[in-house]
């Protein structure tokens, strides 16, 4: 059947339309991509010129011709040979123009005139199909003349548009045929819809620079979790991101949080949202796997605090960069200090990790922008003026935005103003009274709150039946984009508010209006999903002690975000504060019942600062993080010593850092002379408390804390024990001075622990502070403690201790220390040296995982070893090794400075050959052709039409190569570099040397990687005849870089799909690397019918593991996480229901309380409302435990989920 495109080829008559379709079609080929374009002007009408296409790429010229001549005048086109002619005598007309074979002919003899040598190709496009006999006449003339034939018929064009991503974006420009596959000139359109599509809420013109910026710009994290109150503009900041980025050639994309609720994998969300604006789109490939450190994308994920799981979100994205391409793209993901306090304990370390405190607007900022807003409003501030309304709207950046009062602002009145105010502007400008649009606002308000819907798109608001008269109001206020929009219906007619706020402020006074009425149900009030809302309520209504016990009887949580946003005034907070403590001292309220209400209630006042915060979290009779960390911000030391009691040194340092430096800004000297206290007043019985008090003494690193710490020392019989603790509090604590004599008796015990191990596991010695001391080294470096400790490090007792300790830490003087040590090794061994160079394999690690940078101070260390002439070779090999690791293109200036360096030219020509500078081409080809085919693993990062040609010329060499070993060394190589090629440059090269290395496994695999029709078709055929055919698939996913950093991978199901025939030749690692590929990129249905019969992987064999699972987690004390083994699950395509099923069928036969707590904890995390009877399952006798656990159930699910 002729398709589309096939049909729409055929059809032109438009010369210039196909000369442009045609070249755009061969300039997809690597050694074609630089044809000019001669025969057509700037306005796409063809013109006379000898050739069609003409480049160079080194001796060998190419020319194109192109044409829509009928097929039955297809041979004069080509081959018309005006002096073979007989003419009649006396003929005056003139000769007819000759063929194209012969135009070109006249041109390759010129040229060869004063080049013998020139190689020569013809390139002939036709939308016909030539036939056979013309087809050979053609290349019979080719090879009498020396010149290659290269033909592009309709078929072939054709399929380069259907099947190439590029082409079909091509396609699609020029024959008006919707892309299907995605190319990295879609994802170009596509990013700039995305940034159109999407509003920050606020008012371009009046953005001013912030320290923000700089933070955003400066992450070299791969996930960033952007954590900071409502309104303190980290949208805003994120999508000016976004926009620079875009700007300077990246990609960004905007993606929802009803997308990441639906998708288990980065790509589904990211495929889902560019489908919104390409529906045509199909799975085919992912969107990330197009994405590289040349063309990085930044993902905004907006916004998770919308979503009824925001934790759940939160976790979900944090997993996003396990076994994904670093420096390919970045996700930021603008997140509520609560919401961000409330991800599970588990996982805590992990998100931590990621997080980034966004740093508040300053008074600077704040009464910059609002000089800027008074300017464009027309009113005249001088600066204390533009101060004096910073401070009152709390150096709020929304608030400022909004802010229409000129005099005296507040909080609450800025956005009443601004919604007042651009109701008057729907007043004047659709003759809508302002009164009636604010009813429709609060009718819509209603509907929202009566539904449980907050996430809401147009056909929604029309079926809830509101009055015409709100609909009509709606869609003018609509219109005028100042409150709410709606998207296009290709976006789903999405309902966006300008702000959250601005939809929570429409919502507090949909309740307010309810209350007022007396319309406001109980049923309303008590839902959990409502807290924030009727918190707002709260507020609005006042210090009002009936109604706050009423609400607290009803929905305790909202009592507590009440607290969270009205503490501000102060009668408020009173009564607020006595209610909740009130409703904390009820016996019934501190059972297994409100365990998770509790939980969240606790995490609501994370980032509350009052002191009677720290009396109500006395009231919670459990010891959780959240309310440590609340202590801890409200100047209480004993919460942040308790926190340390319970995990680990780079924990603690991790988690309390915000807490730290907000208790140090507010409380300093209270909480250190509270420490102090501790310290002396330590007796030791408690092993655990002291290690945490030394933990917390660390995080601190105060110098006023060095004299008590090393008097507890001195004081501390058991101080062995707790070695670890007393090493990271004094390096912390220690000023210089008193670095020696503090650190010197650790040091002396350091050295005297046990060498040897047990089996597997390092030795006491080394493993002091191989792990936890050292991580937290690098989060926060004892300065002082430096010279000390790498002095000390010239004993050989603890030279590799110290040396590992410091491995990680970012200083000039660490750094240097780590050259020193390296070079010595080097010095005795290159083997020594290459294998255990700690500090490089970490730099090189935390660059490329985790996308962060050696600082500048650091780098300047480096740089003034290596590029001394002076210093030892092997000094200077050390250095500049450890310095290329973290160098980047901003670095090729001191590159080529040094690049003849005797001792580092090798290094440098490689390293400027991984950051992609394209003036190494023709050393790397000399390199090449030399016969180092191991300088092909270089050509990745500046690959070019001329390396195309050097790999033509060394699949030549290789093809007369008879050593079968130096045939599948280099083929390895080669295919390596093959596999990164499209397909359309890949098979000419796989045909031209099939005959002479066709049956050799490296290019079998290559053929199936490709899966074209004639590489298929040629690879079956070596398989079915060869002797030993499993031998030609061995490590297949190996060569493929399946699941392999840094490597192509599978990218598309139909590379998955043509190794159907061949699955039982297949080892079963590579199947299961194949299977987990396909979970990967979301092929659940594939992997499914191909690899789970094969591997056992039935749902049968899904509901073992998972069982399995449940049993380990309920023989322990705590319900453990089995949320991991169902999210692994739900990735790998088993559903909900299912997995429900599962939990309920294994909970009848199981009567432990412990199995009961870890079914709800699943039901809590992934179930709906409805899921919660299931419990009931339970067959224990403790019926008053099973309805405590369905309650918490019950808040846990109702809270998450309408």
């Amino acid at each position: 059947m002729e398709s589309r495109t096939t049909k729409a080829l055929a059809e032109i008559t438009d010369e210039g339309l196909f000369e442009r379709i045609a070249t755009s079609v061969l300039r997809l080929r690597t050694d074609y991509e630089g044809l000019s374009h001669p025969g057509i002007t700037a306005g796409g009408k063809t013109r006379k010129s000898p050739v069609d296409g003409v480049t160079y790429i080194g001796n060998h010229v190419l020319i194109a011709h192109h044409t829509t001549t009928a097929q039955n005048k297809l041979r004069d086109k080509w081959l018309l040979d005006p002096t073979k002619i007989v003419r009649r005598p006396k003929t005056r007309s003139p000769l007819p123009e000759p063929g194209d074979f012969h135009k070109t002919l006249k041109l390759v003899r010129s040229e060869r005139q004063s080049n013998p040598n020139l190689l020569a190709t013809l390139i002939l496009t036709t939308n016909t199909e030539p036939d056979h006999d013309l087809l050979r006449q053609i290349m019979g003339h080719g090879r009498d003349h020396e010149i290659s034939i290269d033909v592009w018929s309709l078929s072939r064009i054709a399929a380069v548009l259907d099947t190439n991503p590029t082409g079909q974006f091509i396609r699609s420009k020029l024959l008006g045929i919707d892309e299907e596959l995605l190319s990295i000139e879609l994802l170009d359109e596509l990013s700039d819809a995305s940034l159109r599509a999407f509003s920050a809420g606020d008012i371009a013109d009046t953005r001013v620079s912030r320290q923000l910026d700089d933070q955003l710009s400066d992450s070299r994290e791969q996930i960033t979790f952007l954590v900071g109150e409502s309104g303190t503009g980290k949208t805003v900041a994120c999508h000016k991101h976004l926009e620079a980025h875009r700007a300077s050639g990246g990609l960004s994309f905007v993606v929802s949080h009803s997308a990441v609720e639906q998708s288990h994998t980065f790509d589904q969300a990211l495929t889902a949202t560019l489908r919104a604006f390409k529906p045509s789109l199909s799975d085919d490939r992912a969107p990330s796997t197009l994405f590289s450190p040349d063309k990085p994308a930044i993902v905004l994920v907006e916004d998770v605090n919308l979503s009824r799981e925001p934790q759940r979100l939160i976790e979900k994205i944090s997993g996003w960069n396990e076994g994904q391409r670093v420096g390919a793209w970045k996700i930021l993901c603008p997140v509520w200090p609560h919401v961000f306090a409330g991800v599970r304990s588990q996982l805590k370390k992990q998100t931590i990790a990621q997080e980034m405190r966004a740093a508040p607007m300053s008074t600077q900022e704040c009464s910059s922008a609002i000089l800027l807003r008074a300017i464009q409003s027309g009113v005249h501030l001088n600066k204390h003026q533009a101060e004096v309304i910073a401070r009152a709207l709390g150096n709020d950046p929304l608030l400022i935005a909004l802010n229409q009062d000129w005099t005296s602002p507040t909080a609450d009145a800025a956005i009443t103003s601004y919604v007042e105010a651009a109701l008057a502007s729907v007043q004047a400008n659709a003759g809508l009274l302002s009164a009636v649009a604010y009813q429709a606002l609060i009718e819509l308000g209603e509907a929202m709150l009566a539904h449980r819907q907050f996430d809401i798109d147009w056909p929604a608001i029309t079926a809830w039946k509101l009055s015409s008269q709100s609909i009509d109001a709606l869609s003018k206020i609509a219109l005028s984009n100042d409150i709410l929009r709606v998207e296009p219906l290709a976006a789903g007619s999405k309902v966006k508010f300008r702000h959250d706020r601005v939809r929570e402020w429409i919502l507090v006074k949909a309740a307010v209006n309810l209350h007022r009425n007396a319309s406001l149900s109980d049923e309303l009030i008590a839902d959990p999903s409502l807290a924030e809302v009727i918190a707002g309520l709260i507020v609005n209504v006042g210090p009002d002690a009936s109604f706050i016990k009423r609400i607290c009887s009803l929905n305790p949580l909202s009592v507590f975000h009440a607290v969270r946003i009205g503490i501000k005034d102060d009668t408020l907070a009173e009564r607020l504060f006595s209610v909740a403590g009130d409703w904390l001292k009820i016996a019934g309220n501190r059972g297994r019942a409100t365990q998770e209400l509790r939980w969240q209630c606790l995490t609501s006042l994370t980032n509350v600062a009052s002191p009677q915060v720290l009396e109500l979290i006395s009231l919670f009779p459990s010891k959780w993080i959240p309310g440590q960390i609340a202590r801890l911000h409200n100047g209480d030391a004993g919460g942040g010593i308790e926190l340390c009691m319970t995990v680990e040194i780079h924990t603690a340092t991790a988690w309390l850092g915000a807490a730290v430096e907000n208790a140090l800004a507010t409380h300093p000297d209270k909480l250190i002379a509270d420490v102090v206290t501790a310290i002396e007043r330590c007796h030791f019985q408690d092993p655990k408390y002291c290690g945490g008090l030394l933990t917390f003494a660390g995080v601190l690193g105060s110098p006023k804390l060095g004299n008590s710490l090393f008097s507890m020392w001195e004081r501390d019989t058991n101080r062995g024990a707790r070695l670890d603790s007393y090493l990271w509090a004094l390096m912390r604590c220690a000023t210089e001075d008193q670095a020696a004599p503090m650190l010197e008796g650790v040091c002396h015990e350091w050295a005297l622990l046990p060498e040897s191990n047990d089996g597997s596991k390092p030795s006491p010695k080394d493993d002091l502070a191989s792990h936890s001391v050292r991580w937290a080294v690098e989060r926060a470096i004892p300065v002082a403690a430096l010279d000390y400790l790498i002095e000390r490090a010239a004993k050989p007792d603890l030279s590799w201790q110290i040396e590992y300790l410091f491995h990680g830490t970012d200083h000039p003087k660490a750094v240097v220390f780590q050259v020193r040590k390296s070079a010595e090794r080097r010095r005795r061994s290159l083997d020594h040296y290459s294998v255990n160079n700690r500090a490089r394999d970490h730099w090189r690690f935390t660059k490329d995982r985790q996308q962060s940078a050696m600082s500048v101070e650091s780098k300047i260390a480096l740089c003034s070893i290596w590029q001394n002439c002076q210093e030892e070779e092997n000094l200077r090999i050390a250095a500049f090794d450890l310095w290329a690791v973290n160098s980047s293109r901003s670095d090729e200036a001191i590159l080529n400075v040094y690049k003849e360096d005797v001792t580092l030219s090798d290094r440098i020509f490689k390293r400027r050959l991984e950051l992609g500078c394209s003036d190494t081409i023709p050393e790397l080809i000399a390199a090449i052709e030399r016969g180092d085919t191991h300088y092909w693993h270089y050509a990745r990062y500046v690959w070019s039409p001329e390396l195309y040609e050097a790999l033509d010329r060394s699949l030549a060499r290789l093809s007369t190569e008879r050593d079968q070993n130096k045939i599948e060394n280099a083929g390895y190589t080669i295919t390596g570099v093959l596999l990164r090629l499209s397909p359309s440059d890949a098979e000419p090269l796989l045909q031209r040397y099939w005959d002479s290395l066709g049956t050799t496994p490296n290019f079998v695999k290559a053929a199936l990687y490709f899966g074209t029709p004639s590489l298929l078709s040629a690879a079956d055929s070596v398989i079915k005849s060869h002797p030993e055919p499993p031998s030609l698939l061995n490590h297949l996913c190996m060569t493929y870089g399946v699941r392999t950093e840094g490597e192509v991978g599978i990218n598309r199901e139909h590379q998955v799909l043509v190794l159907k025939p061949y699955l039982s030749l297949i080892s079963n690692s590579d199947l299961r690397s194949l299977s987990e590929a396909c979970n990967d990129n979301g092929w659940y249905k594939l992997r499914m019918d191909l690899f789970d019969p094969l591997l056992g992987e039935t749902s049968l064999g899904e509901r073992e593991r998972l069982e399995k699972g449940l049993k380990e987690y309920s023989k322990k004390y705590q319900a453990g996480p089995i949320e991991w083994d169902i999210e692994r699950l739900t990735k790998r395509g088993v559903s909900w229901e299912v997995v429900a099923g599962y939990l309920e069928e294994w909970l009848k036969t199981e009567s432990r309380q412990q199995a009961l707590d870890v079914v709800a904890r699943g039901i809590r995390t992934f179930g709906q409302r409805r899921d919660i009877d299931r419990l009931r399952a339970w067959p224990g006798e403790d019926s008053s435990y099973l309805e405590d656990v369905i309650a918490d159930t019950r808040f846990a699910v109702f809270r998450r989920v309408s």
